[in-house]
């Protein structure tokens, strides 16, 4: 992958550092912005970095410090920083050193013990927590061990020694882990216990043994085939493999990338997939060293150069240009530790927008959506794209630097119609998601007029109707010029029905209504309008004055009656006192039925309690039911008018009933005449209407257990009345079987509703005992039962009245002692010889001290409620 993640650049020539020409760097390390760098003349050079940054690029200069000459042209192999001890830990010709990295002054040359070294590492996780010394482990010449000491500036404690079957060659150290390359395999040894793995063979090819520390408890060691392995301190591989070039004999670790030297080249991988992302040439190269702000150095034998990282941005432009976007969004995530909050929130914004506009030039519109809102992006950055989804007086200013190279949607899609379309609809779901969490005046023009274009017009009347925080009309709070380009572009898609729901919400009604009077008249048509229904509703809950009411009514009326009552139904409903309801019966006189409903609403289902609305409402259901009656064309029509004026005869009681009455004996209707005469108690007539011209015995049988309710004597003397009017029948057309068999029906059935005494003398003699014998095995339960009652019920009195009077006859018995000395509890003078009053809880007391025998003047017990005070004789 083509990809600049570095530039070289050269910190210090050879002019800076090289006195004699003999003279190379053999060593290199840093700490921060110092850099510290052996010699093979025995010096060690002091810089410290001096680090300029601008947003374009970051400048690097290396200010001499230092220089020390540690030993007679002797050569400085390695040098490792103890930031710990703020020290130096140096190998100048097989002796370690420790120097103070201010002045590089030595410290401890620990005599005696730590010479003919061949190389050493410092353990970054030591094994014994002392924040006074530095774990190192040694490796000697021509011995095949490996030592571990503890080193403090005065001393250098021997803590553990490993056998190794071969001479190390190269080797790292972390926590409780040593890495080993020996001439013919990698060995992994846990120090503390003590076990050792195999991890690979080296070959026979030349291949160069190389293990170095890379991160956390892991490794990285060189393997055939120009493999780079990652290994972890228990001898296993988490991640894939690196491929890198032939002959690699150092890298260092800058997150996300690992930089890997060989003799001809720099080549760089990324951590994240493994990938190689750059190389850059470079002969002579033989040391390098991780440094400050993601920075590498290299040396050569004379020059010192460093790898300065190419700008997040420029390295996300490049992937992004290269389609890389999963890779440019892990190169973000994976900077996040060094990078501030913010900044890294901005990059990462970025980035998914980037993202977005990529996967939408593909066509791939669930990812981009999911780009976009994570992404945090205005949305103008994509409306901008659709021609004419802007307001002409929108601010927008894209994005700069910007976030595409796409010019507008009918270049991405190449003028297919098909795409542009589809493109639209993506973007108007993008829309319909933020449209509750970011609604801008330029977003909500731009989501009304795609849902339009798509003409999905219920959804662009939802839109329309939102509210703001505030439960605000979103449309109030619009530039009047915008709302009215709105208007113009809804009107050329021909959204009439939509431009009337803007005018109404923008407070401009009367334009609404005259656009919905011009749909229900046919002057114009859309099909998305949902009838005069909708146009009542939105009247009805929005605050108009009067005159506008009327006329708005009017037309809705001519159109529809039964719409135009739902408007005065709801403005009712809505509020009862905010129109006079005789002047709204006065204007819908010219609509009867309209009126009828909106009458029948007032009375029935709001209870309002005005005479003059009752008669009314009875008067017009009447002639309604008279008028259909007379045509006799439409029978349906006529029973579900006469059930409207029964339930309306039924449920008020405010109606004047004789004028309904008259009109109703006119012409025979004899169920309404029977509800009529009901009101006025003239039951008898009632219930001779039910049997003689209604011939319906069950209504009359339900009328009695009706109107009787849950009074029992009522009821009774209505079922006696509809006895009488059965035996009368019987009587006048000599054994009527109709009558005959409802009498003897309802004499069987609620023998409780009637006197038997009164139905016994009424009953013709002809009949048998077998036709209401239900009715008799009733009356003769009932006095036996009676009778059996009667007898307990005295036998129980009785046995109350012995049980008293044994009570009595033990309270006479009972001696009352009163001993000489003895006082009355009321007025506590001596009882002595006169009469006493003892009360049933052993109370005693003079008798002209009680005045009440029921009540104990000293507890207050009660023993009987009486009417008046009643006192002892």
């Amino acid at each position: 992958m083509a990809l600049k993640v570095f530039d070289l650049k050269l910190v210090l020539g050879r002019e800076h550092i090289i006195g004699d020409k003999r003279t190379c760097i053999e060593s290199i390390e840093t700490n921060g912005r110092n850099v510290y760098l052996g010699t093979n003349d025995g010096n060690i050079h002091h810089y410290l970095l001096n680090i300029e940054e601008s947003r374009e690029s970051k400048t690097v200069e290396a200010i001499r410090q230092t220089v020390k000459q540690i030993g007679a042209k002797k050569s400085i192999s390695q040098i490792s920083a103890a930031p710990a001890l703020n020290h130096l830990v140096v190998n100048c010709d097989g002796n370690l050193l420790l120097l103070s990295m201010l002045d590089l002054s030595i410290t401890n040359v620990a005599p005696g013990k730590l010479k003919n070294i061949t190389s050493f590492c410092v353990n970054r996780r030591p094994m014994h927590q002392n924040p006074f010394t530095v774990e190192i482990c040694v490796a000697f010449n021509k011995k095949r061990v490996l030592q571990i000491y503890q080193v403090s500036k005065d001393s250098s404690t021997l803590m553990q020694e490993l056998s190794l079957p071969e001479q190390p060659k190269s080797f790292s150290m972390d926590g409780k882990a040593i890495c080993v390359a020996t001439s013919t395999t990698y060995i992994i040894i846990n120090c503390e216990t003590g076990t050792r793995q195999e991890l690979m063979s080296i070959g026979e090819d030349g291949m160069l043994s190389m293990v170095s520390h890379v991160g956390v408890s892991e490794f990285l060691i060189s393997a055939s085939n120009a493999l780079g392995v990652f290994v972890s301190i228990d001898g296993t591989s988490n991640r894939p493999p690196l491929q890198w070039s032939d002959g690699v004999f150092n890298v260092a670790v800058a997150e996300p990338y690992l930089a890997a030297l060989n003799d001809e080249f720099i080549t760089v991988h990324s951590l994240l997939d493994n990938q190689q992302k750059q190389s850059i040439p470079l002969r002579g190269g033989n040391l390098i060293r991780g440094c400050v702000s993601g920075m590498i150095l290299l040396c050569t034998a004379k020059d010192v150069m460093i790898l300065i990282p190419v700008s997040l941005e420029t390295q996300l432009q490049g992937l992004f240009n290269s389609g890389s976007v999963e890779a440019a969004l892990s190169l973000v995530q994976s900077s996040k530790k060094r990078l501030s909050k913010s900044k890294y929130e901005t990059l990462w914004n970025r980035a998914c927008c980037m993202a977005g506009f990529i996967q939408l030039a593909q066509f791939d519109f669930e990812p981009a959506k999911i780009y976009f809102l994570d992404g945090s992006m205005d949305p103008r950055e994509l409306i901008s794209l659709f021609p004419g989804l802007l307001p002409s007086a929108s601010s927008f200013i894209p994005s700069v630097p910007a976030l595409h190279n796409l010019s507008n949607i009918e270049q991405v899609c190449s003028d297919d119609e098909t795409k542009v379309d589809e493109c639209k609809t993506f973007l108007a779901a993008y829309l319909e998601e933020l449209c509750n969490t970011y609604m801008k005046p330029d977003v909500f023009y731009a989501t009304v007029l795609v849902l339009a274009q798509l003409g999905r017009k219920q959804t662009v009347q939802r839109i329309i109707e939102m509210k703001n925080g505030e439960n605000q009309s979103f449309l109030e709070t619009l530039d009047p010029n915008i709302v009215e380009e709105m208007v113009l572009k809804l009107k050329e898609l021909k959204c009439f029905h939509q431009v009337a729901l803007v005018h109404l919400h923008n407070r401009d009604i009367d334009d609404a209504m005259k656009i919905w009077k011009s749909i229900v008249t046919c002057d114009i048509s859309d099909e998305s309008f949902p009838g005069v229904g909708f146009v009542v509703s939105e009247l009805s809950h929005t605050a108009i004055d009067a005159a506008t009411l009327w006329k708005n009514a009017e037309w809705i009326l001519r159109c529809d009656q039964h719409s135009g009552a739902q408007l005065f139904i709801d403005i009712f409903n809505n509020n009862s006192e905010s129109l006079n309801v005789d002047n709204v019966v006065s204007f819908l006189h010219e609509f009867p039925i309209a009126l009828r409903e909106y009458l029948y609403h007032l009375v029935i289902v709001c209870k309002v309690q005005k005479e003059k609305l009752h008669t009314h409402i009875a008067v017009m259901f009447l002639e309604q039911v008279l008028s259909l009656h007379k045509s006799q064309e439409d029978k349906n029509s006529l029973e579900e008018a006469r059930k409207k004026l029964q339930e309306i005869l039924r449920f008020s009681n405010l109606y004047r009933v004789h004028l309904i009455l008259n009109k109703v004996q006119e012409f025979g209707l004899f169920a309404e005449q029977v509800i009529l005469h009901s009101k006025l108690g003239e039951h008898d007539k009632a219930l001779e209407i039910l049997v003689h011209n209604l011939s319906d015995p069950l209504a009359a049988k339900n009328y009695c257990l009706e109107q009787g309710g849950e009074n029992d004597k009522f009821r009774q003397q209505l079922f006696h009345s509809l006895l009488s009017v059965y035996f009368s029948d019987i009587s006048a057309t000599r054994g009527s079987s109709g009558s005959v068999t409802a009498a003897i029906d309802i004499l069987n059935e609620h023998p409780e509703d009637f006197n038997w005494e009164s139905v016994l003398h009424l009953i013709p003699t002809q009949w048998s005992v077998s036709l209401i014998r239900n009715f008799l095995e009733h009356v003769l339960r009932d006095r036996i039962h009676g009778c059996r009652s009667r007898k307990i019920e005295r036998s129980l009195i009785k046995s109350e009245v012995l049980f008293l009077h044994r009570e009595q006859h033990l309270l006479h018995s009972r001696p009352v002692v009163i001993h000489e000395n003895r006082v009355c509890n009321v007025c506590n003078r001596t009882l002595s010889d006169s009469p006493l009053a003892r009360y049933p809880n052993g109370v005693v007391i003079h008798a002209h001290c009680c005045k009440n025998k029921y009540v104990c003047p000293v507890t207050g017990k009660l023993f009987k409620v009486s009417q008046k005070n009643e006192t002892l004789p």
